[in-house]
């Protein structure tokens, strides 16, 4: 239906085709919907509906895509910059509306996947995810890819996990990501109490399956757990179940959990240990640290080791 790669993203062309292959699963046909959070100007959302096309067809009633995003941030900072980069490149700079201080990039998505929503396969919802809500049904697949910080990512622990049938296949995008801290925290903890699975991996995004289901009050009990937890240790967990997966370039990939790490501690001030998890993670590599890691190290060095301050800006209330 869609041609993923000529839709402006970053996701990369692995994701896209494990993303299609899961979509269309006979599991997923047959035990529920499809749910997505952040979804930029539509490219994973074009995979997903690729792949859900091979078993839906209107007579379902109910459309087999569900997104959430808010299709904005503030004006000229940030995320801003690069929806007007990729704009440009997909040459739709002219959807992108501007108004307030903020940028809205919903026209970019609609342009790119509204004959889905059209067609009634896919319905997409602009929101934040405080005000998000699940769908009635169950979940049997769920891409998970706008939150970076666990206090955004346990919105969807708690309104969403519970919808989960046993098996549903989770995708954590940017999962392998120096920005991603506690997301890969709650993710290794998730993975601790014997809830998910993790499989396998394609460049940032981390795939694995529910084993079973949590109901609410097993996510308030996550939730009291990581308000104490050493963030850092799960982190240590993280990188040890890594190595014990297929994990894609892990090379390049790996490496980010420990920047991950580090960039925590640098926000929490443990600056000797920030620098000590940098000298693990060299050691780690052989002492060989390839172009885009190194170029992973710069970026955070050009944000002060935070990008808080600029997803406060684009997710402001």
């Amino acid at each position: 239906m869609f041609q993923p790669s000529q839709i402006p993203g970053m996701v990369e062309p692995l994701e896209q085709e494990m993303l299609t292959a899961l979509a269309s699963s006979d599991f997923v046909a047959r035990h529920g919907v499809i749910v997505e959070f952040g979804t930029f100007f539509g490219r994973s959302t074009s995979c997903l509906v690729n792949g859900a096309t091979r078993w839906w067809t209107p007579e379902h009633g109910k459309p087999a895509v569900r997104t959430f995003d808010s299709f904005g941030c503030a004006d000229g900072v940030g995320l801003a910059l690069h929806v007007r980069a990729f704009a440009r490149n997909g040459h739709v700079e002219h959807l992108v509306k501007t108004g307030g201080g903020r940028v809205d990039f919903r026209p970019v998505y609609d342009h790119f996947v509204g004959a889905a929503e059209a067609q009634g396969l896919l319905k997409s919802t602009t929101t934040e995810l405080r005000d998000a809500q699940a769908p009635d049904g169950p979940i049997a697949m769920m891409h998970i890819d706008c939150p970076k910080y666990y206090e955004d990512l346990k919105y969807i622990l708690f309104r969403f996990f519970p919808a989960l049938v046993p098996g549903a296949i989770i995708v954590f995008q940017d999962y392998y990501y120096h920005w991603s801290a506690t997301m890969i925290a709650a993710a290794q903890l998730l993975a601790d109490r014997g809830i998910f699975q993790l499989q396998q991996s394609r460049a940032t995004a981390a795939m694995g399956t529910i084993l079973r289901v949590p109901d609410a009050r097993e996510m308030l009990e996550l939730d009291l757990i990581m308000a104490t937890a050493s963030i850092t240790d799960l982190i240590d967990r993280s990188i040890v179940a890594a190595k014990q997966i297929q994990m894609d370039r892990p090379e390049q990939f790996l490496p980010r959990l420990y920047l991950a790490k580090m960039q925590y501690l640098w926000e929490k001030d443990a600056f000797d240990q920030a620098q000590h998890t940098f000298t693990e993670m060299i050691r780690q590599s052989g002492r060989n640290l390839n172009g885009p890691v190194f170029a992973d190290f710069l970026e955070m060095m050009k944000h002060g080791f935070s990008m808080r301050r600029l997803y406060e800006l684009d997710h402001q209330p």
